[in-house]
């Protein structure tokens, strides 16, 4: 069976500032918030992790030097590597991303950006198996991320697993009905195709079996 393989972004993820501190912590205020302003004293400095996201947000150079801070000052250890992963990717420095990754992992063998990196890095050297493992584990950390299941769908499509195929990518579809993807969609068509293909040889193959046990 030929499948139609939808294209899959490579972007990898990353870990943004908010998931640790509100910038309304540093003097920055919500412009949006609906409670009564207050006034905030500045800090000294941002934490080192916080000020290398917002360096990392605006493509300043300095933010890798402001990870190695972070992680010398024990300021968010894995989340540091991981981002420190996806500079290197963005710089075409597979093996130092790899590195940057794994080491995340080391520190939090739960980080789920550093597994759907990898399993994006894997799958990005035709290695199907070991991108399966990181993009399930990642999957199992956070159920409902449609990239994920996307991921997952493609890989599990690519090694001919049409059942595995077939669920992750409704799952997904579920999750973003709105989203116009036509190649996934196919995809989808197909692998329904092939399942009751699939089914119907095996539905064949019993019918032989008990005829022979007849004649016997």
């Amino acid at each position: 069976m030929s499948l139609i393989i939808p294209f899959q972004s490579k972007k990898l993820a990353r870990v943004r500032s908010s998931r640790h501190q509100k910038l309304e912590e540093f003097g920055q205020l919500n412009l949006f918030a609906g409670a009564p302003a207050k006034v905030y004293q500045l800090p000294s400095r941002l934490p080192s992790f916080v000020m290398a996201t917002l360096l990392h947000e605006r493509g300043d150079p300095g933010a890798r030097a402001a990870y190695e801070r972070a992680i010398q000052e024990g300021d968010h250890v894995d989340d540091a590597y991981v981002n420190m992963g996806v500079l290197a990717y963005e710089a075409n420095d597979v093996d130092e991303a790899f590195l940057c990754f794994r080491e995340g992992l080391k520190h939090n063998p739960a980080h789920f950006e550093a597994h759907f990196n990898l399993g994006h890095l894997w799958a990005g050297e035709g290695l199907l198996r070991p991108a399966e493992l990181h993009y399930e584990v990642a999957a199992s950390l956070r159920p409902e991320e449609p990239e994920v299941l996307l991921s997952l769908g493609i890989v599990y499509a690519e090694q001919g697993r049409a059942d595995e195929a077939y669920e992750a990518l409704i799952l997904f579809r579920n999750l973003v009905p709105k989203i116009d993807m036509e190649s996934v969609d196919m995809l989808i068509s197909e692998l329904e195709t092939a399942m009751k293909k699939g089914k119907g040889r095996e539905k064949g193959v019993g019918s032989r079996g008990s005829g022979g046990q007849e004649e016997k």
